[in-house]
């Protein structure tokens, strides 16, 4: 689905999660995401969090907000998208700009992701920032072979699993 690569940070899981509350919060049907993913909602947003935090510690998103040009204004909304909760919502008219600091906090060792949905008029975008929580680096399991094709093309052989 095209829309998924404006939640770039997030892993796959998180992606599906964050369209899943995406349609669940705004009605938004599958083709209309499909179809606002292309305009967007042309909303201006320039997110700042914390690169990391430690486990319960609580630090500050701020988000920018501008370009609000639809008769009827728009919306931004944060969530969680592990758990679903809405850390801020509100409404801007047209015109309007706006910083808004909210607060968040590290819950778990690992990546933490926060969703910034806008919606104006008939586009909506998501765009998710990753929060580092604790000092862990992540290690990522070698597994399979490197192979190198005739064409010189590297290639990671993996066995099938049952």
């Amino acid at each position: 689905m095209k829309t998924a690569h404006s939640l770039r940070l997030a892993p796959l899981h998180a992606r599906a999660l964050a369209l899943a509350l995406l349609v669940a919060a705004t009605g938004l049907t599958f083709s209309s995401l499909a179809h606002a993913h292309k305009r967007g909602s042309g909303m201006s947003v320039e997110a700042t969090a914390p690169k990391t935090l430690k486990p319960g510690e609580t630090g500050t998103l701020t988000l920018k907000l501008s370009q609000v040009t639809a008769a009827d204004g728009a919306s931004v909304e944060v969530r969680n998208p592990a758990t679903g909760q809405v850390l801020y919502s509100s409404r801007l008219n047209r015109g309007e700009s706006r910083t808004v600091s909210v607060d968040i906090a590290g819950t778990s060792e690992g990546m933490q992701y926060l969703d910034i949905l806008t919606r104006q008029g008939t586009g909506a975008s998501v765009q998710s920032v990753a929060v580092s929580v604790g000092g862990a680096r992540p290690v990522l399991k070698r597994e399979g072979q490197l192979k190198v094709t005739p064409s010189g093309e590297a290639v990671v052989s993996l066995p099938a699993k049952p």
